[in-house]
């Protein structure tokens, strides 16, 4: 369990430091692991490229990706439909479960929150989770443009909670 301070001056980005500790974990290659990301803003273009860097280090087998319904609006609604159906295929390419959901609520789904699960027999076994300040966007999440506070923890409490 650790708080960190992300960003410019600070230290690594959000993504950076994701995906270190994923080196962490037991049997990495063998074992199955999904990555869960819930956000308000979200770069939907971006989620290959954490994906392709993950997957270099554990096998990620599924996604499932909540963000803020504000977001289909931003974009537009054939916008999100098509670089969702487009994530979609290429998840489906690499072997991946792809799932998500826009959440609707009356105000802005504000809670920022990024884990690596790791399952054996169908429970979590071990993973880490990330709960922080920095939306999963490029200046949020990727780069170190922002400066963003971050939580995490490889407690299995804290997992079976995110979860």
């Amino acid at each position: 369990m650790s708080i960190h301070t992300l960003g410019t001056g600070q230290g690594a980005s959000a993504k950076s430091l994701l995906c270190d500790a994923v080196g962490d974990l037991e049997r990495p290659r063998q074992r199955r692991h999904e990555l869960w990301i819930l956000t308000c803003y979200i770069n939907l273009k971006s989620l290959k490229e954490l994906v392709s860097e993950l997957s270099v280090r554990v096998r990620v087998t599924d996604i499932y990706l909540a963000f803020d319904m504000s977001e289909v609006f931003r974009l537009g609604q054939q916008e999100s439909k098509m670089q969702l159906s487009d994530l979609s295929s290429w998840c489906e390419q690499k072997g991946i479960g792809f799932e998500y959901r826009a959440l609707s609520a009356p105000a802005l789904v504000h809670a920022k929150g990024y884990a690596v699960l790791q399952r054996v027999n169908g429970q979590v076994e071990e993973g880490l989770v990330l709960v922080t300040s920095a939306n999963f966007t490029q200046d949020g999440f990727f780069n170190e443009c922002n400066v963003e506070l971050g939580y995490l923890s490889r407690l299995k409490r804290d997992l079976r909670r995110f979860e």
